[in-house]
């Protein structure tokens, strides 16, 4: 049946006492959905859509859990038939959804209009980082990451985003010092700024608090909003250096200069002090400087 007006749809793998519904069933009324902008659909069907054509849809999100895996290919074709419409892409699959090892990329990948990514595992942004030096995001602006681990291969995915202004940064596993200044050099336009479950060190602070050299360019000069949620110092870093930090920000913005003025931040975690977001406010207001 043709539906000339749908414009979204949730896809899902049903079942019935046990018994998947027939294969296909599922998106058989995408090819009479000319005016679709919104597919939410399940890892495991995403082959089933791959030649599939829908030139309105601008929002793609991807869930639920593949049994045998996705295959590459079919991905990456969804994403060209798409490209030209493509504003927003949501990966929230589990990890064996997307194969480790994809093939090289023959032709770059150019998605012109992307405007939000957002991650949740590392096996469906390892899909992406496959075409680092292969993939063009020209108007990517906002991008969430929920399984950053500090490789060298995901450092190189967030380089070549470096339009964005909005970063959601949630770290995995132990982490080392200096990573997340690694990130930020990346990002000249970046403007707000949330990271998850990392700890600071001195190096990411003393990077943070000045120019580079002394007199070089800002990590992140553009950043005007800071948000840090359950996250930690290390032994030798103390609150002292997160208000440096924060001090250093606001009086280098106060002035006309290559550093945007510090507007909004706060840090929490269970060993973070609860005074401190008050005091750094403080700092803002221009009450302790």
């Amino acid at each position: 049946m043709p539906t000339p007006l749908l414009e979204e749809l949730y896809v899902y793998r049903a079942t019935f006492s046990g018994h998947c519904c027939p294969a296909g069933s599922q998106v058989a009324i995408l090819p009479r959905a000319p005016c679709l902008r919104f597919l939410s659909i399940e890892a495991c069907l995403l082959k089933r859509i791959a030649g599939l054509r829908c030139d309105a849809l601008a929002r793609l999100h991807v869930h639920g859990h593949a049994c045998k895996g996705v295959p590459f290919e079919p991905f990456v074709a969804i994403l060209r038939l798409i490209a030209g419409s493509l504003e927003e892409l949501d990966i929230r699959a589990t990890c064996d959804t997307f194969p480790l090892v994809v093939p090289s990329p023959v032709t770059d990948l150019r998605l012109p209009h992307l405007r939000h990514l957002n991650f949740n595992d590392f096996c469906g942004m390892s899909m992406l980082v496959a075409y680092i030096g292969h993939i063009v995001l020209p108007a990517l602006h906002t991008l969430q990451i929920d399984c950053y681990h500090g490789r060298a291969d995901e450092l190189a995915l967030i380089a070549a985003c470096n339009t964005l202004t909005m970063l959601r940064l949630r770290f995995t596993g132990p982490t080392q010092a200096g990573a997340l200044v690694r990130v930020l050099r990346a990002l000249p336009y970046l403007q707000y700024l949330t990271v998850e479950r990392y700890t600071f060190s001195v190096e990411d602070f003393e990077q943070l608090s000045e120019p580079a050299g002394g007199a070089g360019e800002w990590v992140a000069p553009q950043m005007h909003g800071f948000c840090a949620v359950e996250c930690a110092f290390t032994a030798e870093c103390t609150p002292e250096h997160f208000l440096d930090f924060v001090r250093a920000r606001t009086t280098a913005g106060a002035a006309s200069g290559p550093c945007v003025r510090l507007e909004d931040v706060s840090i929490a975690g269970d060993r973070i002090p609860v005074w401190l977001v008050d005091k750094a406010f403080s700092i803002l207001d221009g009450d302790l400087i």
